[in-house]
């Protein structure tokens, strides 16, 4: 036995197994476990004892306690929530009146009149006058309405 490393070892299993039968006899000790029932028991009561003195001298102090930060991380979760709800919502307005703003660039190229699609106004960017053949028709449908009366 004159290596350090054997030494060591065999004092741990000796221990190991002086630990393993008594704590295997404790085990089935009907005293003990209810002892050990009961010193869990005690220590859960001063476990919240002790939460509670520390939630009062938060308050006391102004210091959020971790129930107070609970409740603010899900109420913050709650607002992110909506503020991403409102994103899309205007992501998707905003992708819609592009697609209308073009229909009616596209439209106003075609002709100047109102759009039934996009507006009721013709669009003041690119407002051109009638062509004259239109001008020239409509007198045409007037004075010709004017000659049968």
């Amino acid at each position: 036995m004159n290596n350090p490393f054997d030494f060591g070892r065999n004092i741990l299993e000796t221990w190991e197994k002086t630990m393993s039968e008594t704590i295997e006899k404790m085990a089935h000790d009907e005293n003990f476990l209810k002892n050990m029932s009961k010193v869990f028991t005690k220590s859960i009561d001063v476990k919240k004892t002790f939460e509670g003195q520390i939630e009062k001298l938060l308050q006391n102090v102004n210091i959020p306690s971790r129930g107070d930060l609970e409740r603010m991380l899900v109420y913050l979760q709650r607002i992110e929530e909506k503020l991403l709800d409102l994103e899309d919502a205007f992501s998707d307005f905003d992708e819609r009146l592009k697609s209308i703003e073009k229909a009616c660039l596209k439209q106003n190229t075609l002709n100047s009149a109102p759009h039934e699609t996009c507006c009721t106004e013709p669009c003041e960017e690119k407002t051109e006058k009638p062509p004259i053949k239109e001008k020239i028709a409509k007198g045409r449908t007037t004075t010709a309405s004017k000659r049968k009366k």
